[in-house]
């Protein structure tokens, strides 16, 4: 419940559900908000509609089409949510000291992951990876950008694109990645990997190479998120199922669509794949036969 006994609105889910109904005005409005969650809170109503460029009675519509009664009410239920965000990380770390048994994790991990997987492919778009398959088999070179936790999934993919003899290279370092982006040609991909599809940076960074000419895919877990928008193609993973804490969910569904990729890759090009394929596997054959 949130303040004076009402119902609290958790922003994310309004957003999700009411974002199709939203006008292209409205839906800037809240395009910014998502970008600049952490500073909406401080700002005035008057703040926001200088910011946005936007009338302040655009801004109050946006909060009622999203089921607040305005914009106050709004700021309110952004600033709780963050507060329930920690405590649902306290609760976790008091439910695994209630009973921290070895068996108990084991199968509370196990049945989180399955949970996960499960949703995930109920709710895969094989058409859209059909279209990042051939456009990855097009491309005149492929750029992976991640941050944090989504790094391992971009190293992933980028082992198994090189093993398939595709041009393509993993980009970490911001100023790195910007300039990549700079000077992005047609033909070329930018695949951005971001678990809520909010970060500022990597919207930035990719909005600059599709100008550029350059093919935009995105992973994130939020299909109406800015990064996940400005895509030309984008796959969904599952966002923190029953988790905050360790983000090993996330990133275990999002490693399985790129398993499903990779395999589609194979078994639609499969001469010249498969023979980049059998020529790394006779390398590490070859190693781990050394004595």
């Amino acid at each position: 419940m949130g303040i004076d006994g009402k119902k609290e609105i958790n922003f994310e889910v309004a957003m999700r559900e009411n974002y199709d109904l939203l006008t292209n005005i409205e839906k800037k409005i809240v395009d910014y908000i998502i970008k600049n969650e952490s500073e909406i809170i401080w700002y005035t109503l008057t703040d926001l509609a200088e910011k946005i460029r936007a009338s302040e009675a655009a801004i109050i519509r946006t909060c009622k089409k999203l089921g607040y009664t305005g914009f106050q009410e709004f700021k309110i239920n952004m600033a709780l949510s963050k507060i329930h965000s920690l405590t649902k990380v306290e609760n976790e770390i008091k439910d695994i000291d209630n009973d921290g048994s070895i068996k108990t994790l084991s199968e509370k991990v196990r049945q989180m992951h399955i949970i996960a997987i499960n949703e995930v492919f109920a709710n895969l778009n094989h058409t859209e990876i059909e279209n990042i398959a051939k456009k990855l088999l097009e491309a005149r070179f492929i750029n992976l950008f991640a941050f944090g936790g989504t790094l391992p999934i971009a190293v992933d993919l980028n082992y198994k694109l090189f093993r398939m003899g595709l041009s393509s290279a993993v980009i970490v370092d911001q100023r790195e990645q910007r300039m990549k982006a700079a000077l992005a040609k047609p033909g070329d991909v930018f695949w951005g990997f971001n678990f809520s599809g909010m970060g500022a940076n990597l919207y930035d960074i990719l909005l600059l190479a599709r100008e550029n000419g350059a093919t935009i895919i995105s992973l994130t877990s939020n299909k109406n998120s800015p990064v996940a928008k400005i895509s030309d193609y984008k796959l969904l993973g599952v966002n923190n199922c029953e988790t905050l804490f360790t983000g090993t969910t996330d990133r275990l569904t999002q490693l399985a669509i790129i398993d499903v990729l990779f395999l589609y890759i194979i078994n639609l090009n499969s001469g010249e794949i498969r023979s980049a394929l059998e020529k790394t596997l006779n390398i590490i054959a070859a190693d781990q036969n050394k004595r």
